[in-house]
């Protein structure tokens, strides 16, 4: 059987919402480089403009087809209109703790702790398998979600081989530390973020404030 192709090529961007039947009724978010629409259990990111993506070699970028993680949100299928990134399909993560506590800030979330460390722990031996294989995961500080569960890194459009796969804990920890910070700025100093987060830091929180954390 002959493998799939990672992209779908298209006459304009327009022909993609028909064909995935995109609209108000599954628009989920946006931005400041596209948005996105729930499609059954799969996402489509559809880019504002071909500027976020004409340098990048669609054939090059990596899809589950290359590589399968429990961790890493990789595109499943990409959309190209004339000869550039238009967008991709990846499959949907719900219940991220974060944004749930954002858009209901009346509402009480926590987050256990021993639960997020187990979590932890299983996302750095996967991304230790990037590493290894020098895939740099570019964004990754920016780009985590967690539903109580487990971790996973998602806007992986840019990850690459590249000598800058030495900086991808240090990005895993700082976005760690960016994410507790964005669920309850009790938790973390914007000064602790810029520094290079250490391993420990969730046991960090076990002792200063017990098992549980909470958005307010």
């Amino acid at each position: 059987m002959s493998k799939m192709k990672k992209y779908e090529i298209y006459k304009s961007v327009l022909d993609i919402a028909d064909k995935y039947n995109l609209g108000r009724h599954c628009f989920i978010g946006k931005g400041s480089e596209g948005r996105a629409y729930k499609v059954g259990n799969e996402v489509v990111k559809l880019y504002n403009s071909t500027e976020f993506t004409k340098d990048i070699k669609y054939s090059k970028v990596i899809t589950t087809q290359d590589i399968k993680s429990s961790s890493f949100v990789f595109p499943k299928k990409l959309f190209i209109v004339d000869d550039i990134l238009v967008g991709y399909i990846y499959d949907y993560y719900p219940n991220d703790i974060l944004q749930e506590s954002l858009k209901n800030p009346n509402e009480t979330y926590e987050i256990d702790l021993e639960r997020l460390k187990r979590s932890y722990d299983k996302m750095y031996r996967n991304l230790s398998v990037l590493t290894n294989d020098g895939i740099a995961a570019f964004d990754l500080a920016c780009n985590i979600l967690y539903n109580g569960e487990s971790i996973k890194a998602i806007d992986t459009i840019k990850y690459a081989p590249s000598t800058e796969a030495c900086k991808n804990f240090s990005s895993l920890d700082k976005g760690l530390k960016y994410y507790i910070h964005r669920f309850n700025r009790n938790y973390g100093t914007s000064k602790d973020i810029c520094e290079d987060a250490d391993i420990n830091y969730i046991d960090h929180l076990v002792k200063k404030y017990g098992s549980k954390i909470y958005n307010r």
